[in-house]
């Protein structure tokens, strides 16, 4: 609208009847308001940080000051696409594994109130030597029916995430986090591509719309999700003001940066084209972690039917081992 010379209110006005999301709409209402009786619209947004990241106040603001708002919001709406589609990719990638677990629980849970408790009423008349495994079985299938238990399990999982939300809201315990799940096989490794994509996407984003370098990796590091990144940002703005170029500063890091992003900006502060480097990067990054999606899906999905069939292996030997045993004493 702006670029078909609608006035900003006016947009915003048109914009502010959103039919599906009300709550948006009346958010944009109230700005448009603001921005009728002569506020900036980049310090109205900063009212609604949940709504608008710092990255998308800070590039509607460089467009105001430079007059050229249309260019700004359209590079921003396409970092927005790329991000979202980035965000929703590593989602579902995570969803299938969870469901599947967390329906081989609700199964397991089935058994251990329907069909096990029948069967250790028969073990007991049997009076025969139980197995470990179907002693286990026996203790857990009379723990999970009695309410102690499900008091005791539910006390103790509220405590243990009250602590990890805790812990997890500290810079240490991100970082902690975020380190324990790039050992993660497979998991570690889309992670981290899909950090390195959001990172790069941010900082084309910004220095496409006139940014200097030392702020928009700062904000990039913070986009990116990854606290390795957020934790060294202050000593690549420092590198940054001492004159140093920054793929030095990511080579010298390598457990941070990896050596292809690195050279990938060494080639691009060469040409003096960051901004379009850090573009074919973030690029290249997606295309990787797209690749690593696909490789742990595939992996996935043998693994989680080998654990539902030990899962359900283990069950069925409680059973039929003291069956044979008592059926051995009997012939």
């Amino acid at each position: 609208m702006l670029r078909n010379a609608v006035p900003i209110v006016q947009a915003l006005e048109t914009l502010s009847h959103q039919e599906e999301y009300p709550n948006f709409g009346e958010v944009i209402r109230d700005i448009a308001e603001k921005v009728s009786q002569g506020h900036v619209l980049s310090y109205q947004l900063t009212f609604y940080p949940k709504l608008f990241s710092k990255i998308y106040q800070t590039l509607v603001a460089i467009g105001e000051r430079t007059g050229d708002l249309d260019s700004s919001l359209e590079r921003l709406s396409d970092w927005l696409e790329r991000d979202n589609r980035l965000r929703e990719r590593l989602k579902s990638a995570l969803s299938y594994p969870c469901f599947v677990l967390v329906l081989a629980v609700v199964l397991t849970l089935f058994m251990f109130y329907t069909v096990l408790p029948s069967f250790i009423s028969i073990f007991k008349d049997m009076n025969v030597p139980l197995p470990l495994i179907t002693r286990i079985i026996m203790f857990i299938t009379e723990a999970v029916r009695q309410p102690g238990f499900w008091l005791l399990f539910v006390g103790t999982i509220g405590v243990v995430m009250t602590a990890g939300r805790e812990f997890l809201k500290t810079p240490q315990g991100q970082l902690s986090s975020w380190r324990f799940v790039r050992r993660i096989p497979l998991l570690g490794n889309m992670l981290q591509k899909g950090a390195c994509a959001r990172y790069c996407m941010s900082v084309e984003a910004m220095l496409a719309s006139g940014m200097d370098l030392a702020r928009t990796l700062r904000m990039a590091a913070g986009a990116s999700g990854n606290p390795e990144f957020i934790q060294d940002a202050p000593n690549m703005e420092k590198t940054i003001t001492e004159g140093e170029p920054v793929s030095d500063h990511m080579a010298m890091n390598p457990d941070i940066y990896p050596h292809s992003l690195a050279h990938m900006v060494m080639a691009g502060e060469q040409a003096s084209r960051m901004p379009e480097m850090f573009g074919r990067a973030g690029g290249y990054y997606d295309l990787e972690m797209n690749y690593a999606v696909d490789a742990m899906s595939a992996a996935m999905e043998p693994l989680l039917l080998a654990s539902v069939a030990s899962m359900v292996a283990t069950v069925i030997l409680s059973i039929f081992l003291p069956l044979y045993s008592f059926l051995g004493q009997i012939s």
